[in-house]
Parts: structure tokens; sequence; C-alpha cells
């Protein structure tokens, strides 16, 4: 049985209670890993008798993801850390409840408790090499720090990707201005698929108000194991070694381009559900045979419309002919090829320059014939 990770503020009598419950197995479900407090001779003390680690601030006592945190030092520590540890999606055990006599701190706290905002999360799963989605996968949405307590269960598609995920964040106040609660609430994603090693993600961070994207790559399976990646909490809330310098300018000594020896048609295309421009539209990964067979498919019965498929070279070159003939403008209008306010009767002309803006603007490559 996974044990949960116990944290404990304070060095005092009541701290020491707590430990030696530990110590005498009356909290087989628990593992103690770090003791805050701020005699730093008594903490160290604590933490020894403990077997766990002394942290210096309420940072590092975070860092070590526990599920609960026992207060045992005083009110003025649960006014410093109870927003904080909350927002962490940490449970906070109070013994210094007197803290809470202070009306606007009790309102503060029971609103980041009642009434969180939300945020969205979408997952999206490949092979290693990135070259194909994993369709079917099953992903699993915790706390980070309570794994065991799922939130949410969902597959992804023949994209490799989930439905968008709604889950609770800390206020979106706390990411308005410079603040010591931390501004995310902070995910672990597991993800099972027949025929991969099993993987998990901790820490995702999740903001109000916006959509996180979490990409997975799987390893293909040798045997049944779990991969574990932590992500480290954010710069704002954390210290890291400088950033080695590095030249602004790097040389290139190969162009990236690879010259097959013959035409290889993928087995999987990535499809930009919009225009080139619009980075916010999404991209889906779709099987080749089935996007051509769609498209032939969708010019199939369009008349005015002629649709072919050609290999030159090391090209595939997929060419539609459109032919705006006021016999054909009624087909047209209704597949959505040429745009008009009224009926197609009403139009006298047809705009060259703006026909190819719209088809340059959707990634196709024109010319009039």
């Amino acid at each position: 049985m996974t044990k949960l990770k116990l944290g404990i503020i304070g060095c005092g009598y009541l701290s020491n209670i707590i430990v030696d419950a530990y110590n005498n197995g009356l909290l087989k479900e628990y593992e103690l890993v770090g003791v805050l407090g701020r005699n730093s001779k008594s903490a160290k003390e604590l933490s020894q008798k403990g077997k766990c680690k002394l942290c210096n601030n309420i940072d590092e006592l975070l860092e070590l993801k526990p599920d609960h945190i026992a207060e045992a030092a005083s009110g003025q520590a649960v006014r410093d850390y109870a927003l904080k540890i909350l927002s962490s999606n940490c449970n906070f055990a109070v013994l210094s409840i007197g803290a809470f006599a202070d009306e606007e701190f009790y309102n503060k706290v029971k609103s980041q408790q009642d009434q969180p905002d939300q945020g969205e999360l979408k997952v999206s799963v490949f092979t290693e090499d990135g070259t194909r989605p994993v369709e079917n996968a099953l992903v699993r949405i915790s706390y980070t720090g309570e794994s065991g307590q799922t939130l949410e269960e969902v597959r992804t598609d023949s994209s490799g990707q989930t439905p968008i995920l709604e889950l609770k964040t800390p206020p979106l106040e706390y990411s308005m201005e410079p603040v010591e609660e931390q501004p995310y609430a902070e995910y672990t994603i597991q993800v099972q698929a027949e025929g991969f090693e099993n993987t998990e993600i901790a820490g995702t961070q999740v903001l109000p108000g916006v959509v996180a994207q979490q990409s997975i790559k799987m390893a293909f399976q040798a045997e049944a194991s779990f991969e574990r990646l932590v992500i480290g909490p954010h710069t704002l809330f954390a210290e890291y070694p400088p950033k080695i310098e590095e030249a602004e300018i790097k040389p290139v000594n190969e162009s990236g381009e690879i010259v097959l020896s013959r035409v290889v048609i993928p087995e999987y295309i990535v499809v930009h559900d919009g225009s080139v421009n619009d980075t916010t539209a999404p991209d889906y990964y779709v099987r080749y045979k089935d996007y051509i067979k769609n498209s032939n498919k969708f010019y199939k019965d369009i008349n005015g419309v002629k649709a072919s498929l050609k290999v030159k070279g090391n090209k595939v070159i997929y060419t539609v002919d459109i032919q705006y003939d006021s016999d054909y403008m009624k087909d047209l209008v209704e597949a959505g090829l040429v745009s008009t306010n009224g009926s197609y009767k009403d139009i006298e002309y047809i705009s060259l320059q703006d026909t190819l803006k719209n088809q340059e603007n959707a990634g196709l490559t024109c010319k009039e014939k």
C-alpha cells in the first residue's frame, strides 16, 4: 500500500508527540517526510528523531509533495502558511485554531476552499519518437501527492488526445499580482496503453481560466512498469542553479533536410484545423489514407470541382480544380467554396484576388489557369 506523505510545522511539545506516535507505529499509513520549525536546533533534533528532512522554509516542505501537513506551532504559523499550503492541493491539519478568530483571515481561507476557480487540461499522448498518436490510452488525473484518488478517467481519441477536462485551481486573483500563494494547482497524470510502458507525470501545472496542454511520450513496452516524471516547482517558487550562458548565434553544420531515395507515403499526417497563421487552432493526427479518402469523398459530388492525387518525385501532390462558372455556382455556394451574403443568383462576379487570398490563408498554393 502506498503511504501518505506527512509534514510537520512546529518543533515543540505537540510536534514531538506526533513524531513519537509515528515512531511507535501508530501512524502506519503515513510516511514522515519533513519538519519545519522556527527554532533551528529543536527542528533539527526533531527531524533526526523522525528520520526525515529538515526544511528551512515552507517551499522546501511543499517540494516534498506531502499529502498532509500538521500544524503544531502557533496561530501565526497558520496565518503565514495556510493559504499557500491549501493552494498546493495539500491537506492542512490545524491545532492552533485560534488563528481563525480573525474573521477576515477565516473568510479568505473558506472562500479559497468553497469557491475555487477552474482551469482546463488537455493531454496528448504519442509514441516515444513522436511520430504516432497513441489511441485509446487510459488517462487518469489526480492531485499531485494523492495519486490513489482519481479525479478524472478518460481515454484518448484517434489523434491521441483527451477531451478538455475542467479542474479546480486557486483563485484567479493569485495570478493578477505578486502574492505568496501559489497561483496554480498541481496534478498527476497516469497513462496506460496496451503495448506501452505505463507513464506517470507529477506536477502538471493548471492555472485558472486557461487550457493547460500536457504532451506525454510513451515507450514501447518491455515489461510492465511505471516511468515517473516529476515537474519541479515554478521558478517563482523555488531556487534553481543559474542558466548556463549560450551563444546567441550557433553554427549550423547540417541543413536538417533528409532526401529519401524513394517516395514514402506517411502513415499519419498532422492536420492543422485552421489557417496557417492561426496558432490557437488545434492540430490532429490523422491516418493519411483516411485524410485522402475523406478529401476525395468531399469533392466527388460537387459539380464544377475536380480533385486528383499524384506522386511526383519526392512529393505527393493533391490538386483541387475549381471552375467558377455560373452553371456551377449553386453547388459551389452550397459546398462552402464560395461565400455570399445573399442567394447564389445574386452573384455578379468572382473576385480573383480575394479568392486567391482566402485559399492561400487556408494553406494552399494557387495559380490561375
